[in-house]
């Protein structure tokens, strides 16, 4: 009953009198208008431009995720094309040192330059990291271009051997049979990359 004496006493003449009346109306249009955009209306358009928001971030999301699956499928390509050349990264660069195939790539150039391999010496392997380095020495005896030519074929074959210091003594029955004590560093990484 509070309300409709509130509603007689206060809202009812403006209502009744004819000037008063589309006054009255239009503020209490205006005042629904406010209280609805305020309840209604606003936390619609608020909802409306948050996910207009998330759909253009999701949008450039779905823009950069497409790239990254081309960007995959290419390197895919690229690694199918450059898997037969890490075959030989991996023959210059193994895994572990490898001591018996030093041993033969060293007999094996040995013969090939007509040098007689007479002695190798390994010392400790050198931590430099990921990357671990095996010295040795290496005496042989022959001709000075049998020589030359070894180190020639150590210095450029497929595995990474590095020729350090060389020492070179007169030796032999033969006049030009020399002994040359070859310094060598190969490199491999221990347990491969990780």
């Amino acid at each position: 009953m509070i309300g409709y004496k509130f509603y007689g006493r206060n809202i009812r003449p403006y209502l009744a009198d004819s000037e008063k009346k589309p006054y009255t109306v239009l503020g209490m249009t205006l005042f629904s208008l406010v209280v609805f955009g305020t309840f209604a209306i606003r936390p619609s358009l608020a909802t409306i431009s948050r996910l207009s928001r998330e759909v253009k971030k999701a949008n450039e999301a779905k823009t950069a995720l497409d790239q990254k699956i081309n960007n995959l499928s290419q390197a895919q390509v690229n690694y199918q094309l450059a898997l037969k050349d890490l075959k030989f990264v991996e023959e210059a660069l193994p895994k572990e040192p490898s001591v018996p195939s030093i041993l033969e790539t060293l007999a094996l150039a040995a013969g090939r330059n007509n040098t007689t391999l007479n002695a190798t010496r390994f010392e400790r392997v050198e931590n430099n990291g990921l990357l671990r380095a095996l010295p040795f020495t290496v005496v042989i005896a022959g001709n000075l271009d049998g020589i030359k030519n070894f180190i020639t074929e150590l210095e450029t074959g497929v595995r990474q051997m590095d020729v350090g210091q060389v020492k070179i003594t007169q030796g032999g029955k033969d006049l030009g049979q020399v002994v040359a004590e070859i310094e060598v560093e190969t490199h491999f990484i221990e347990g491969g990359a990780q």
